[in-house]
C-alpha cells in the first residue's frame, strides 16, 4: 500500500493538465481570436471562421485524422456559436468537456 500517493498522482495530475490546456485553449480560441474575428468579419461569419481555425490547430497533433480535424472544426463552430448566443465562458467550457475530449 505504499504506492497509494503515486497512483493518485498519476490521475491527478493529467486532469489538471487536461483542464489547463482546455481553459486556454478556450480563452485563446474563443476569447481573443472569435472576438477580432467577429469585428472583422461579422458576427455571423466569426463562429465559422474561428471553428475552422479550431480545427486547424489540431492537426498538429500527434496520431491525427482527417475525421478528427473535422470533428474538431466542427466542435469550434459550435462553441463559438454557443459564445456568440449567451457570451458566458462558462457556457463554453462546459459544453467544451461534455461534447470533446
Amino acid at each position: 500500500m505504499q504506492c497509494s500517493v503515486a497512483r493518485n498522482g498519476i490521475i491527478v495530475l493529467p486532469l489538471i493538465v487536461h483542464v489547463t490546456v482546455g481553459l486556454l485553449e478556450e480563452m485563446i480560441a474563443r476569447g481573443i481570436f472569435f472576438r477580432v474575428l467577429q469585428e472583422s468579419v461579422g458576427s455571423w461569419l466569426a463562429p465559422l471562421a474561428s471553428g475552422l481555425l479550431f480545427g486547424a490547430t489540431h492537426m498538429l497533433n500527434d496520431n491525427v485524422s482527417a475525421l478528427g480535424v473535422a470533428n474538431n472544426a466542427v466542435t469550434g463552430v459550435f462553441l463559438a456559436a454557443t459564445f456568440f448566443a449567451d457570451g458566458a465562458q462558462c457556457t463554453r467550457l462546459v459544453d467544451r468537456w461534455c461534447v470533446r475530449d
